[in-house]
């Protein structure tokens, strides 16, 4: 039903729909670099890659 959304770890989350959201990206494995978008509710240093 919700094929779409991917949980990775904690509360990160995955959306692949028409674009691709991660939300709060944390601990994805491999290096995708594949996100049309990246929210992150708040700064911290393991969520915060300025060179992606």
């Amino acid at each position: 039903m919700l094929d779409f959304i991917t949980i990775n770890e904690h509360s990160s989350i995955r959306v692949d729909e028409e674009k691709i959201v991660y939300c709060a990206p944390y601990n994805i494995s491999g290096t995708p670099h594949d996100a049309d978008i990246k929210a992150t509710p708040h700064k911290t240093c393991a969520e915060y890659a300025p060179s992606e």
